[in-house]
Parts: C-alpha cells; sequence; structure tokens
C-alpha cells in the first residue's frame, strides 16, 4: 500500500490556505484604515484644543494655523477652513486621505464638511 496524500487532498489544502489568506489580508486592510482614522481623528481633536488655547490667549482664533504649530505636534497636515470669532466656533480640515473635519460645535471629527 502507498502512502501519502492524493492530488484532491493537496488541492483542498491549497484552497483552505488561499481563502484564509483571503480573510486575514481584507482584515489587516481594514486594521490599517481603521488606525490611520483614528490617528487623523487625534490629531484634530489636539488641533482643535490648541485653536481654544490660542483664542483663550489672544481672544480670537488664528488666522492661520502656523499661529498655533508650537502647541500642536501632531503629524496630521491640518488647515483653517473656517472660523468666527463672534461665535467662538471654528472648522478644521485635515489635509490627508481620508479627509477628516472638526467642528467646534459637535467636537467630533467627522467625513462631512463643515
Amino acid at each position: 500500500m502507498k502512502r501519502g496524500f492524493t492530488i484532491v487532498e493537496l488541492l483542498v489544502v491549497i484552497v483552505v490556505i488561499g481563502i484564509l489568506a483571503t480573510l486575514t489580508m481584507f482584515g489587516y486592510q481594514r486594521w490599517r484604515q481603521d488606525t490611520v482614522r483614528t490617528a487623523i481623528s487625534a490629531d484634530l481633536q489636539a488641533a482643535a484644543q490648541a485653536m481654544t488655547q490660542y483664542r483663550n490667549f489672544n481672544n480670537e482664533y488664528p488666522s492661520d494655523f502656523s499661529a498655533i504649530s508650537a502647541t500642536y505636534t501632531g503629524k496630521t497636515t491640518i488647515s483653517i477652513k473656517s472660523r468666527d470669532d463672534v461665535n467662538g466656533t471654528f472648522c478644521l480640515k485635515s489635509d490627508d486621505v481620508p479627509t477628516f473635519y472638526w467642528d467646534s460645535t459637535q467636537n467630533v471629527a467627522s467625513e462631512t464638511a463643515c
């Protein structure tokens, strides 16, 4: 009697390994996207805190983002989309992909423009 695997058994093993590899790849991509989104949201929150701190000391929001670069140390490139010193509101935009916005009235990062 011969010992070894048949061609059908080998094909089944190869198919199962292929399916597991595909599932792992999609899971990794999703994890990576979630990590990027979390990092951008955290950077927007830090920038919003720097904007608020700037307003507390100067009674107005900065006209450009470089004015708060000393207090904001995140890695995301952020720009000021709008600001309203009278009502005390502002909107920040991340220039990285995916683009997120920080609306100071809601205090949350989202993908919808403010």
